[in-house]
């Protein structure tokens, strides 16, 4: 995931985000804006876990 948002997958993320949004009739920005903790978390807990047990 780290990746996508450092490089050129940026935009396959932010495109199913759109869709996503788009499906469930909610502003995208509303729903990054309630994504941003949780996905940062899961983005910190998953770099901990393999840095200790991989």
């Amino acid at each position: 995931m780290g990746s996508i948002w450092v490089g050129g997958g940026t935009l396959i993320a932010w495109s199913s985000l759109v869709a996503v949004a788009g499906f469930a009739k909610v502003p995208v920005r509303e729903l990054v804006r309630k994504s941003f903790i949780p996905v940062v978390l899961g983005l910190i807990i998953s770099t901990i876990f393999g840095l200790i047990f991989l």
